[in-house]
């Protein structure tokens, strides 16, 4: 502490008889505060002005010690913190992985591995068919269970009574499609009076490799049918699973397969050796259901 006193340091009156000093000291500047304690010259000299070097020298080094302890400190702090959120977020994680795997969702979208043996069964509007891979076989079974039919040009049907004559006939692959022969057909129709009926129709289609390998009979075509819808809410039943005509949505598909495949509107499942394709209206209709059609197609 300093002393406040801004009394000037006097010089002392020398004693009788005694010779005064010939060079007295000048009086101190009196707005220099003396020190408490301090002594006052008493030979009249100028005091020696004490060194600050180790003042100095003692301040930095108490600041370096404060400042460091600081840093050291924030660090510590910050370790601390990303060890307390480390171990936060791995309980999280495991937290999460184990309500994952409590839940039983397996989170995996790909379609599972498909079982070729699977069998498509398809009952359409009342009637039960079973598939086929080649036109000849489909013909020839379809014409056990009802009546198939022919179409001309004119869209006029003609009911198909000679199978075997049917098949027999010859398909000849042009790349030129203007040329080439027209696939054959045959129709399933419910009702030939009612317009609005549904109906189904199997198609036979030319699978080769366009060379010497050109000309197959209809029986050694490859196939695909489609069932129509009608106007009168016909049901058709899928391996079990029921839809409507003009009712049922593809969110019905997707419920009755998690593997079915979305695209455009429209959703298809791989059943067995079969695909099959859900069609549906335009969204502005409805987004009900017009179509199926189902082919073979296997799995690889």
């Amino acid at each position: 502490m300093y002393n406040n006193s801004f009394e000037p340091t006097q010089t002392p009156t020398p004693m009788p008889g005694q010779t005064p000093m010939p060079n007295p000291a000048p009086a101190p500047n009196p707005y220099q505060p003396n020190p408490a304690g301090m002594p006052i010259n008493p030979t009249g000299t100028a005091p020696q002005k004490k060194s600050k070097a180790p003042l100095i020298i003692i301040l930095i080094v108490a600041a370096i010690l404060i400042i460091g302890g600081i840093v050291a400190a924030i660090i510590l702090m910050n370790n601390s913190g990303k060890a307390d959120d480390s171990k936060d977020k791995t309980a999280d994680t495991s937290k999460e992985t184990k309500k994952t795997s409590d839940d039983g969702d397996d989170g995996d979208e790909t379609d599972p591995v498909r079982d070729p043996s699977e069998k498509l069964s398809l009952t359409l509007d009342g009637l039960t068919i079973e598939p086929k891979e080649k036109y000849g076989d489909y013909i020839r079974s379809l014409s056990k269970i009802t009546d198939l039919y022919e179409r001309d040009s004119s869209f006029n049907y003609k009911k198909l009574t000679d199978i075997n004559a049917h098949l027999a006939k010859t398909y000849t692959f042009d790349m030129d499609s203007d040329k080439g022969d027209t696939l054959p057909s045959a129709y399933i129709i419910k009702d030939l009076d009612d317009y609005d009926a549904s109906y189904t129709v199997v198609y036979g289609v030319y699978v080769g490799s366009g060379d010497d390998d050109n000309v197959k009979k209809y029986d050694d075509l490859s196939s695909y049918a489609a069932f129509w819808c009608g106007e009168h809410n016909e049901k058709i039943s899928v391996n079990g699973h029921e839809f409507t005509c003009g009712k049922s949505k593809g969110e019905d598909v997707k419920k009755a397969w998690k593997t079915a495949k979305e695209s455009h509107g429209n959703y298809w499942v791989q059943i067995g050796n079969y695909r099959v394709d859900f069609m549906f209206s335009s969204e502005e209709d409805g987004g009900a259901l017009e179509e199926i059609m189902f082919e073979y197609s296997e799995v690889l």
